[in-house]
């Protein structure tokens, strides 16, 4: 009959040291190979990187799906990819020259009208608005409760005057902690007058916290007064900075008549915004855009310069393509809704 063939015996200890030894000695030539020749060695990890199945994110998507298996990318997919990344360098250069441009003009108003030398009580007062009344009024501590609130019994007074035709001033609020969001109203009126809530001629101004508000009267009286009423969580006694801002532009009709853009608006978002002071989003997504741009730049070029040497490039750009997404495509969609925010 036939010789039987002897089954394989599992390694001894004599073979497993052995391979241990190999191992080590193979662990050490690596390492040597790094500090004698570095290029080398980098190529050989650039290599690895690129054509190893254990660096291929498709098989690392498909790693539970059996049926399906990754395709070869020719070349005609490299082209089409290039072509789309050109059309995006040319978006991006123009985006950043969108954003440069109005962080400039952002940069620019800041410098005009915030400067250190235009600002009294921490409130920019440009050649175009004048500090009408600054103040803080003081509320006694509260014995009473309605509605889960303390009533802070006293309304504090202030009068001011507005040179500005239509007037036109802005009213700043700032309740001081630990009453920052208590629930305040102020009224308006012309000096003289009836001061009452349900006078129709009176201007009412209702929030919580921290407000800034443009109000535009049609009526010209160039005096004022106001009283304030607060509610709060707290029974201690309550400070509110009060300020107005008086505009100084001579042709405010021709400003509230245009329809490109609101006056109040703007100048309300300007103060809302800590005076100008809180821009840093817009510098940041000009440094990010920067970012993203060389990001885009280079992983194009790399994906050209070896499609122009080797055409089989199919290895590099799915790679590529796994590392644009997460460097630059992903966070760039949250760095341009941020700069839309900032802005816009």
């Amino acid at each position: 009959g036939r010789a039987k063939k002897p089954l394989r015996g599992g390694k001894n200890k004599q073979d497993t040291t052995a391979d241990e030894e190999k191992g080590g000695g193979q662990r050490q030539q690596l390492y040597g190979s790094v500090a004698e020749d570095p290029s080398a060695w980098l190529k050989g990890v650039a290599r690895w990187l690129e054509t190893s199945d254990d660096t291929d994110p498709v098989r690392w998507l498909t790693f539970c799906c059996d049926d399906f298996k990754p395709r070869r990318i020719k070349a005609p997919v490299v082209l089409v990819w290039l072509l789309i990344q050109a059309f995006g360098l040319l978006f991006q250069v123009i985006l950043l020259l969108e954003i440069g441009r109005n962080l400039e003009n952002f940069e620019g108003t800041l410098a005009a009208n915030c400067d250190p030398a235009q600002q009294q009580h921490e409130i920019c007062l440009g050649p175009a608005w004048n500090l009408s009344f600054t103040g803080t009024l003081t509320f006694p501590a509260s014995a009473g409760q309605a509605d889960f609130d303390f009533v802070i019994p006293r309304t504090q007074t202030f009068s001011f005057r507005t040179a500005s035709h239509p007037p036109t001033f802005l009213l700043g609020v700032q309740p001081q902690a630990p009453h920052a969001m208590a629930e305040w109203q102020v009224i308006i009126h012309p000096s003289g007058k009836d001061g009452s809530i349900g006078h129709g001629g009176n201007i009412v101004s209702h929030s919580w916290g921290s407000r800034y508000t443009v109000i535009t009267e049609r009526h010209e009286e160039p005096s004022w007064d106001a009283t304030v009423n607060l509610k709060s969580k707290y029974p201690d006694e309550a400070r509110v900075a009060m300020f107005i801002i008086d505009s100084r532009i001579s042709h405010l009709e021709d400003i509230h008549q245009q329809k490109q853009c609101s006056f109040e608006g703007s100048w309300q978002n300007f103060n809302e915004r800590d005076q100008g002071k809180h821009h840093r989003v817009l510098s940041f997504a000009q440094s990010a855009t920067t970012f993203f741009l060389l990001v885009q730049m280079s992983l194009a070029a790399l994906v050209l310069r070896r499609f122009f040497l080797f055409v089989d490039t199919g290895r590099l750009l799915s790679r590529v393509i796994v590392l644009k997404f997460m460097v630059q495509d992903f966070p760039q969609q949250m760095c341009i809704a941020a700069y839309l925010y900032a802005w816009y």
